[in-house]
């Protein structure tokens, strides 16, 4: 899969970040990823999904040099890679614990951008982990945004060879991640379990 560069650097709005001497913002890639195979079939459960061991069925990443959504899935990881590798910065809700060590063991290759993952800024605002605070329940509170689908129905999709709705449920996690993270950049916030916002401490 090849990558465009192409066209003028996106304005914040966008997903970037002004640069650190006050020039264009810094290009910026969002992302998530659906496994293939159920964590409840896995040998080692959540542990072994983090290893690779459930596989990979669709990577979607969202890239503001680019300006649209680029889509991976198992025999692409490596170009996926590549391609998060290419950018300034990374986002991501809950990345940094499951879909980046995935990613990495799945194809022996280092993620290395900078990375900012929202959920363990919202762990440490928060000073604690509590229920309420996966990707939908924060969009839908933050944004009046909902989630169209569940995770852990991927692999019922892979395995119904079902790929147009497994994408479509992973673009629209982006869609909702991306969308936090522009938020967050105005705002510095989202909306807690009792309505009230929660700062973040954005990375400069």
């Amino acid at each position: 899969m090849s990558l465009s560069n192409g066209g003028s650097a996106p304005d914040a709005s966008s997903g970037g970040l002004e640069s650190p001497n006050g020039g264009p913002p810094l290009r910026t890639c969002v992302f998530d990823l659906e496994i293939a195979s159920p964590v409840e079939e896995c040998p080692n459960g959540w542990a072994g999904a983090r290893r690779g061991e459930c596989g990979v069925s669709a990577l979607v990443v969202w890239d503001t040099g680019t300006g649209r959504y680029h889509l991976y899935d198992a025999s692409t990881l490596e170009a996926a890679v590549e391609h998060l590798n290419s950018v300034d910065r990374i986002v991501t809700w809950n990345g940094k614990d499951f879909d980046v060590p995935i990613i990495e063991a799945l194809t022996a290759q280092r993620v290395a951008t900078s990375h900012v993952d929202l959920l363990e800024l919202v762990w440490k605002a928060l000073g604690t982990k509590t229920k309420g605070y996966k990707l939908g329940a924060v969009a839908l509170r933050t944004l009046g945004l909902a989630k169209n689908g569940d995770a852990v129905s991927a692999p019922s999709l892979v395995a119904q060879d079902r790929y147009a709705e497994l994408f479509d449920y992973c673009l629209n996690d982006v869609h909702l991640t991306r969308r936090l993270w522009e938020h967050v950049q105005s705002t510095l916030c989202v909306i807690g379990v009792n309505g009230e916002p929660l700062v973040l401490m954005v990375p400069s």
